[in-house]
């Protein structure tokens, strides 16, 4: 019995530190690992940070990394920790580029945000565009609005697998310690 417990509790501790090794986090917006290509936006780089100043009318800013970052296809959606301050309530999107040009697209709303006050927000699934197959090489964000104010400070995105991929994991560690216990009963 004992056995079976030790058992259980190493396996729950491996499913722990898996499920922690899922979220992704991308930072690297810093001038030494994060270059920008192509900006609408006045864009300022920091060690930490990526602060992008102007208008929201269809303006965006595309970044390459020096360092790909894996990522599972499966990222259903993305935890995105920034300071916005400004006068848009638009949508705009996040999108995590592979080595081919495919990418996986995440909206929200600058009105996620409390104006001046660094949150994280969650930003939902828009859709996959290509198949994307990783690892992340490039990141995008676009503005949707009308010509209102944007200053925004990224400081990182977390891509978070979706729950079916935590619960297959969690399934297959009860099978195991499930066949584990029938073999030790035999």
């Amino acid at each position: 019995m004992k056995l079976i417990k030790n058992l259980l509790l190493g396996a729950g501790l491996l499913a722990c530190s898996a499920l922690s090794a899922h979220a992704v986090i991308l930072t690297g917006f810093g001038d030494s690992e994060y270059h920008i290509t192509f900006s609408d936006f006045t864009p300022t780089q920091t060690s930490t940070s990526l602060n992008l100043v102007g208008s929201d009318f269809g303006s965006g800013v595309y970044g390459t990394l020096d360092i790909p970052i894996s990522i599972d296809g499966d990222a259903s959606y993305l935890m995105l920790t920034a300071t916005y301050s400004g006068s848009s309530s638009a949508r705009f999107d996040i999108m995590l580029f592979d080595e081919d040009g495919d990418s996986l697209n995440y909206s929200s709303y600058f009105s996620a945000f409390s104006p001046g006050v660094p949150a994280t927000i969650r930003m939902d699934f828009l859709m996959e565009d290509g198949v994307f197959n990783g690892p992340v090489v490039m990141i995008g964000m676009v503005a949707n609005g009308i010509g209102s104010s944007v200053n925004l400070t990224l400081d990182s995105v977390a891509a978070v697998p979706e729950p079916s991929t935590w619960m297959l994991l969690g399934a297959s560690v009860c099978m195991l310690a499930l066949l584990r216990r029938r073999k030790l009963s035999q």
